[in-house]
């Protein structure tokens, strides 16, 4: 009786083993599929890949079927934006509709129906499901940007103008920099229609929020050189005087960090006569002169630098030493040649100056 009781003892002893060896396997394997899916929807997820890759783990997982409806509608609109990137457009549109269906808040989904709306030249109706998106999502970047580019398409200067100031006011880029995509957009629209006093006032901001930005450096300029006298000025504030004083302190500067140059302005014999002596400082104005307008350069249009800044102002005060005739005796001081004055000097000239003193404060 009791090799009986064992008997069954074991059995069941062996079935929990079994059941436990089993249900462990199936949790093991649920496990297994549960990271592989969601293995498979970050990739979906992850624009960086290659679209048709995207497009084919997307399908996968669609036609593999999700329990969630919001997963579902992600998943179509990933899908979409491949297809977008594709220009698949029409395509990607079937994808963004059943997104909306499955999720119509999903204000991705009527962003991407946007692009690509845009992409089939219907801009109108772009333009309604970009505003859909931006009544459920109000500051994405993307959206607003989609916006602004759609209206000018259109031709509807005047209401992307009052679009764009409305958010200027509401996000002004020179309390929140991230911002000033903003009105170096506007500038640019304002540039084009040939605004250039109001394009100046707004890319001025742009500037003064992100001075490293070659974009909005080189539209501001634009401007400001079509305005001429009347360009606004970048920070308000006046021309450095020149003083002895001062002189000294930028000769001591360029002696220190350009000696060749400097060594290349003081030969080893002066000229006692006046002519003689007038005609040796209009050549070394005329060296100065090159290599201030060199510096000018690279603040206006080049990847400026806090070293081409300063030494930039250096350059840019020893003329004004010179023309001040504060340096080298000149008995008739030299003026920046009508060519070089348009670009360098006046309104122009001080503004890159100031630039150039923000951008040497830069880090």
């Amino acid at each position: 009786m009791k090799f009986i009781q064992s008997r069954a003892a074991l059995r069941v002893a062996a079935i929990c083993v079994i059941a436990f060896s089993v249900g462990w396997v199936v949790l093991n394997k649920q496990g297994a599929d549960k990271t592989d899916d969601m293995e498979a929807y970050a990739a979906c997820l992850d624009r960086r890949q290659d679209s048709n890759l995207i497009v084919e783990i997307c399908t996968q997982m669609i036609d593999a079927g999700v329990s969630s409806e919001m997963t579902l509608s992600a998943l179509h609109v990933e899908r979409g934006y491949a297809l977008d990137d594709l220009d698949k457009w029409q395509q990607a549109i079937v994808d963004f509709d059943r997104a909306i269906a499955l999720n119509p808040e999903n204000y991705e989904a009527w962003q991407g129906k946007s692009f690509a709306l845009d992409g089939l030249d219907q801009d109108i109706a772009a333009l309604e499901a970009v505003e859909t998106s931006l009544a459920i999502e109000p500051t994405k970047k993307y959206s607003v940007r989609r916006k602004f580019r759609l209206l000018r398409k259109l031709e509807r200067y005047e209401e992307a103008d009052e679009y764009y100031t409305q958010l200027m006011e509401k996000y002004p880029a020179l309390e929140q920099p991230r911002h000033y995509w903003m009105p170096q957009q506007l500038g640019r629209m304002r540039l084009a229609l040939e605004q250039h006093a109001a394009a100046a006032e707004v890319l001025r901001i742009a500037v003064l929020a992100k001075p490293s930005d070659q974009n909005s450096r080189s539209l501001f300029f634009r401007a400001c050189i079509a305005l001429g006298p009347e360009c606004p000025s970048l920070t308000g504030q006046e021309a450095e005087a020149v003083s002895p004083e001062r002189c000294t302190v930028i000769t001591e500067n360029l002696a220190e960090t350009h000696p060749d140059f400097w060594a290349s302005l003081h030969p080893d014999t002066r000229e006692v006569d006046e002519a003689r002596e007038t005609q040796a400082n209009g050549a070394r104005l005329t060296i100065i002169e090159g290599a201030f307008v060199s510096h000018s350069q690279n603040i206006l249009s080049g990847e400026a630098k806090q070293a081409d800044a300063e030494s930039y102002l250096l350059f840019a005060g020893l003329r004004r030493c010179v023309e001040g005739g504060v340096l080298f005796n000149p008995v008739a001081p030299s003026a920046l040649k009508p060519e070089i004055e348009q670009l360098h000097g006046g309104a122009v000239g001080q503004n890159v100056s100031d630039l150039a003193h923000l951008l040497a404060m830069s880090k």
